[in-house]
């Protein structure tokens, strides 16, 4: 089974306003970067040249930009290589969650209909 999410519900409002703090490199590089963190639901590889691809900037506006996320706790660079989001961590365990009760009701549903 795939460790991807197919689906996940994203807070707009909370995005839009960790977005409106941040200049307009940093802001993008923080969105594509949450996404695919989103995406594969694990931490990042800290490869500039992959990273700076997917975030279509050159590789020293995102070693910057990277910087900046990490002083305002937008993200962490870990020591292992690695970069995470704890917002990302709690949107993965709330969809997470979510979906394990959506599961029970449905099973129960179905128990009751039978």
């Amino acid at each position: 089974m795939s460790n991807r999410n197919q689906w996940i519900k994203i807070n707009v409002e909370k995005w839009l306003l960790d977005l409106a703090d941040l200049p307009p490199t940093e802001g993008n590089v923080y969105m594509r970067l949450r996404l695919k963190m989103l995406h594969t639901g694990k931490p990042l590889t800290n490869n500039l040249r992959a990273l700076a691809s997917l975030t279509r900037c050159s590789i020293d506006e995102l070693d910057d930009a990277l910087d900046l996320l990490a002083e305002t706790g937008h993200i962490f660079l870990w020591d292992d290589n690695h970069i995470w989001s704890l917002d990302v961590e709690e949107e993965l365990n709330n969809n997470n969650q979510q979906s394990e009760a959506a599961w029970h009701k449905h099973r129960k549903d179905k128990e009751n209909v039978q």
